[in-house]
């Protein structure tokens, strides 16, 4: 494989974050299911990009090259849409972002994460002729989770498949538009769906998110982080307090966030 330098697929990366707000963007998808499109959307944040490697012979490097097949990519966290609003502004110092972080990130591209703007977008469908497919986590908890989707947007269908197993691509038969979320993990999602790219994408109105642990918070397997640590952008201490073992590298990964602001 020929070797792709990180600066330049992250570069990349940094030009196809979308600057739309969240009502924007729901348009934006509702718009492209009425034009009978297919769209792949993607949640990035800090910590998956790190820990996505430099190598082009490993897998998380994939994540990488994955990222610029998708056709949206939405900024998730803080320290992501801090580092994209630096690689735009690099007149502004580096120590003035971060030391008024909460100032520049009112400037920045707004915070759409998975788990905020999903419930979003399906509450915008209430009530349409939707289909829902959900792929990923475990056979315990999706049936909950399962259950929660139902009873919350009122989706005419809703199926899914537990993320041991294939997927059967049987599920996405039929003529309304589909919202297919794939809850694999990161990059395993994003890998999934590369790899089943070109079958997805010959069918029509269909739109695919990499959703990570969007079912366990759905499944309640796992809980949301209260309020204050959210608005505080620390929703990763919750989590690492909540779950150490499970989010401990991702953790760490995030604190090489100022490596980056000040190298990059």
């Amino acid at each position: 494989m020929t070797h792709i330098s990180s600066e330049f697929l992250l570069t990349h990366i940094y030009q196809k974050i979308s600057s739309d707000t969240a009502d924007e963007m729901i348009q934006k998808l509702h718009n492209a299911l009425h034009k009978n499109e297919s769209v792949w959307v993607s949640f990035v944040y800090f910590a998956a990009l790190e820990m996505s490697g430099w190598y082009t012979n490993t897998p998380e490097f994939m994540y990488q090259i994955a990222l610029q097949k998708t056709d949206i990519i939405l900024a998730d966290g803080i320290a992501f849409r801090l580092l994209h609003y630096a690689f735009f502004h690099p007149e502004i110092p580096r120590w003035k972002l971060l030391l008024y972080y909460r100032n520049y990130s009112k400037l920045a591209v707004e915070n759409l994460n998975g788990t905020d703007f999903i419930p979003k977008l399906l509450q915008s469908f209430h009530g349409q002729n939707i289909n829902l497919a959900l792929y990923g986590t475990t056979s315990e908890t999706l049936p909950k989770a399962l259950a929660f989707a139902r009873e919350q947007f009122g989706l005419s269908s809703v199926v899914w498949a537990h993320g041991y197993a294939p997927f059967p691509m049987e599920l996405l038969q039929g003529d309304a538009p589909t919202i297919l979320l794939v809850g694999l993990g990161t990059p395993r999602q994003e890998m999934w769906i590369l790899e089943h790219l070109d079958i997805l994408k010959k069918r029509w109105n269909i739109l695919v998110f990499g959703v990570g642990g969007l079912f366990d918070f759905w499944g309640w397997r796992e809980k949301r982080a209260p309020v204050i640590f959210r608005k505080l952008g620390m929703e990763w201490l919750w989590r690492l307090m909540s779950f150490p073992r499970k989010n401990f590298r991702k953790a760490l990964s995030s604190f090489k966030f100022f490596g980056y602001l000040f190298t990059r």
